[in-house]
């Protein structure tokens, strides 16, 4: 797990921007996955049960990165590169989607047979998180 945030970590390190470092973020994570799929299977896909604290429980939420995440989303906040909304429920929305590409590169390959098709798929999920962040939800406009 480790390895894991260390590498979405790394990913957001040399930009200034918190929505960039975000991309950035999305990016490492299907990278990840893509090139460990038998690590990120078993930490992601495999059924299991999160304790009812997990959320709650901040040394469970630093092993997943999820509260790097959310500290990230909070930046975007607090540099005014996304509106104000709940960072956690944020957290989750961008964590659903980048594991859900993910998990289909891994378990359906055939839906991005090369390299150009998968670079592709990926830009424009992080292109399609990035703009509806920005344009924020209803309750927030």
């Amino acid at each position: 797990m480790d390895d894991f945030r260390d590498a979405l970590r790394r990913s957001g390190r040399r930009t200034t921007s918190p929505l960039e470092s975000l991309e950035r973020r999305g990016r490492a994570y299907i990278r990840y996955a893509t090139t460990k799929p038998d690590t990120y299977v078993a930490l992601f896909m495999t059924p299991k049960s999160l304790p009812d604290e997990f959320f709650d429980d901040p040394s469970m939420r630093a092993l997943t990165a999820f509260d790097d995440l959310v500290g990230n989303i909070r930046a975007c906040i607090d540099s005014g590169e996304i509106p104000a909304a709940d960072p956690e429920v944020l957290a989750r929305v961008v964590w659903a989607q980048v594991h859900g590409l993910a998990s289909l590169l891994i378990t359906m390959p055939e839906i991005a047979r090369t390299a150009a098709e998968r670079s592709a798929l990926v830009e424009r999920l992080v292109a399609a998180i990035t703009a509806g962040l920005v344009a924020g939800t209803p309750a927030s406009r």
